[in-house]
């Protein structure tokens, strides 16, 4: 039984997201930095080659070969390319892999596309309803627009698409990720990005007390501003970590998957400097 079928078999949306997460190695995951490095490590070797190549463009563009294909990466140098990437990729691998969008991970900042081989998703829907497949399952259009479109449908509002352990603190209400700008803040467990930390919790939490809070926990301490990152470290990419200022106006979540972000409800700006998410590095 394959990891589709096993996911299609789970009770519910949560028991999906479990799976998922708990089978995370054999996943392709929209922050990964480069997913033709995940895809090779799944697929290529069943294909018998080299797997997918990555070649930079006279444009600061991108372009993806594989088996005498090619197809480029129509980069638009926003936090879409993480879509657009593994978009591409699809369209170039889709004969010999054909990837699918993870319904169950649309609540999270970090998504998941499972790869398998097409014969694989027609065996899937011959053992398993395929209507409870493609509710499990989203194939990629070949319109990146329509694509996105129809898997972030109602991602913008975090009323009635967001668990409840989600709005169950004073900035949940506002806390909207489909519009936030993530950047990664923390390469794994208690291993942050020092500068880039900083530099998002000092663009959107004033100096002073801070309050930081957990997930799924009542646990809640104040911690000044500057010695903040000390205290969070042994729980980055473990549980979602929550700061908020004194106001309640500013707020940052750090996700379990180790990335980062902040908002304002007053409309002020600490700190225009904005941190370039790593998977862009490249064009630095």
């Amino acid at each position: 039984m394959n990891h589709a079928e096993k996911i299609c078999r789970c009770k519910n949306e949560a028991a999906c997201w479990a799976y998922i997460r708990a089978h995370r190695e054999a996943f392709i995951w929209s922050d990964d930095e480069e997913p033709t490095v995940t895809w090779n490590r799944l697929q290529a070797s069943a294909t018998g080659d080299g797997g997918v190549a990555v070649q930079p463009t006279a444009d600061e563009g991108l372009q993806y070969s594989f088996r005498g294909r090619t197809v480029a990466v129509p980069l638009q140098f926003n936090r879409d390319d993480r879509w657009i990437a593994i978009h591409a990729l699809a369209l170039l691998v889709r004969s010999e892999s054909e990837i699918r969008f993870c319904k169950d991970s649309a609540h999270s900042s970090d998504v998941a596309f499972l790869p398998m081989h097409p014969e694989e998703w027609v065996q899937v829907e011959s053992s398993v309803d395929p209507a409870l497949v493609s509710r499990r399952f989203l194939k990629l259009n070949e319109d990146f627009a329509a694509f996105l479109a129809e898997a972030t449908a109602g991602e913008a509002k975090p009323k009635g698409s967001l668990a409840p352990e989600f709005v169950d603190w004073e900035g949940g209400p506002t806390y909207e990720p489909a519009r936030l700008d993530y950047v990664i803040a923390a390469d794994g467990r208690g291993m942050p990005r020092v500068p880039v930390l900083e530099r998002v919790i000092k663009r959107y939490l004033e100096p002073g007390m801070v309050t930081v809070g957990f997930l799924r926990s009542e646990q809640h301490e104040v911690i000044d501003r500057d010695q903040v990152i000390g205290f969070i470290t042994p729980y980055l990419a473990t549980k979602q970590v929550r700061l908020m200022n004194a106001d309640r106006t500013g707020f940052v979540v750090i996700e379990g998957s180790g990335v980062a972000a902040g908002w304002r409800t007053d409309g002020k700006v600490l700190d225009d400097k904005v941190v370039r998410p790593k998977w862009q590095f490249w064009r630095s």
